[in-house]
């Protein structure tokens, strides 16, 4: 399954598979790029890193790599800690900001309910470490009042963590960059639903966010709480 990435610019890229990008700009040019990694590719994911050629490569327990998209192709650095210097554990989702920064969205062996192991969708992920571009760690948000998460966006100056299983109101929790929270989204289109696969995207220069149902094509766009 190939998975959809829109930066604060509002290009559109596909998840490159087995070394292919496509990227569509706002006004729907078609940019595509073939390359070459010594490495294998099966379960990996690749996140276009806006600002750079550069990708984040996710699919192997405990980090996520930064690797080179251009000539010389090379792996760059290995993301494996948390700004406490924990380590990540299992990363359940990455976002990236437009300036090339990035937030993975992590849970630990200890988190996952029993019995083990769940669908990937009720997993609850329950850190938050925000990355420079160059993958270093700035903080990391960790939740110790029950949140939980599935998926991510994140612009740099705002974070949007969703839960699109969780009877009986799915929700949208948005907070600064910094962890301060900003507001809580109820995704009524969700209630009573079955696990939707859904994704959320910051844009409009942070003023909206979108929650974008992979199954359905339906796009739910809110105002950012302020």
């Amino acid at each position: 399954m190939k998975d959809y990435f829109l930066d604060g610019d509002g290009n559109y890229t596909e998840s490159p598979v087995a070394g292919h990008s496509v990227q569509f700009s706002q006004e729907g040019a078609r940019h595509e790029k073939t390359f070459s990694l010594d490495r294998d590719n099966e379960g990996r994911e690749w996140i276009a890193q806006p600002a750079s050629t550069n990708f984040l490569v996710t699919g192997v327990f405990g980090k996520v790599e930064l690797v080179r998209g251009e000539s010389p192709f090379s792996q760059l650095a290995d993301l494996t800690h948390r700004a406490d210097r924990n380590w990540l554990a299992d990363v359940d989702d990455v976002a990236c900001a437009p300036d090339g920064s990035s937030a993975i969205l992590t849970s630990t062996m200890e988190d996952y309910p029993t019995p083990f192991p769940a669908p990937p969708s009720h997993r609850p992920a329950k850190a938050i470490t925000v990355f420079d571009a160059m993958g270093e760690p700035i903080h990391t948000i960790d939740f110790t009042d029950g949140k939980s998460f599935h998926h991510l966006a994140y612009d740099g100056t705002h974070l949007v963590a969703t839960r699109s299983y969780h009877p009986p109101h799915p929700f949208a929790y948005v907070l600064k960059a910094t962890g301060d929270p900003v507001g809580l989204i109820t995704i009524d289109a969700f209630v009573g639903r079955d696990d939707p696969d859904s994704r959320p995207f910051l844009v409009n220069d942070g003023k909206e966010i979108l929650i974008v149902d992979l199954e359905t094509a339906l796009v739910l766009r809110y105002d950012l709480p302020r």
